[in-house]
């Protein structure tokens, strides 16, 4: 059975994106995804696989971020804005594939009430651990522009 929705909430989350959450009768919430819905797509366990694991290394994202030379690591062209990606050189895809051979992922994930992301729930705190430090001993980072680093090949 559904529950009752009492409103919907449109903001932005800790990232400056803009997001939905509906808010039910009963107090609880959840997250939307805007372009999900207009693409009529369904929530796909991949997916929030994919983010959940992208979340799970984001304070490593952010501390790279905060270290790097404000040059696109890709042009080698200077980067004069704030409009900065964190790239991965080994390519994100390439480096789940590796770990979840080793790693039997979670099924079920939580939302971050911060980020109204995807994330591992507190029962799969070994799992998330493992990934961080896969990823902090196998990733190599790189600053890239937006479009420098949406360009390159994925794979």
């Amino acid at each position: 059975m559904q529950k009752p929705i009492a409103c919907f909430i449109f903001g932005k989350n800790i990232g400056g994106y803009a997001h939905i959450d509906i808010k039910y009768t009963d107090g609880t919430q959840t997250d939307i995804s805007w372009t999900a819905c207009l693409a009529g797509k369904a929530k796909d366990p991949k997916n929030d696989l994919t983010q959940a694991l992208r979340e799970a290394i984001g304070w490593q994202i952010f501390e790279y971020k905060k270290s790097a030379e404000m040059i696109c690591e890709i042009c080698l062209g200077e980067i004069i804005d704030d409009k900065i990606h964190v790239d991965h050189e080994i390519p994100f895809k390439k480096l789940t594939t590796e770990f979840l051979k080793a790693n039997e992922a979670p099924k079920e994930f939580a939302d971050c009430l911060i980020t109204h992301k995807t994330k591992f729930r507190p029962e799969d705190e070994i799992f998330q651990k493992a990934w961080e430090e896969f990823h902090q001993k196998n990733a190599i980072l790189r600053i890239s522009h937006p479009t420098c680093n949406l360009k390159r090949s994925r794979f």
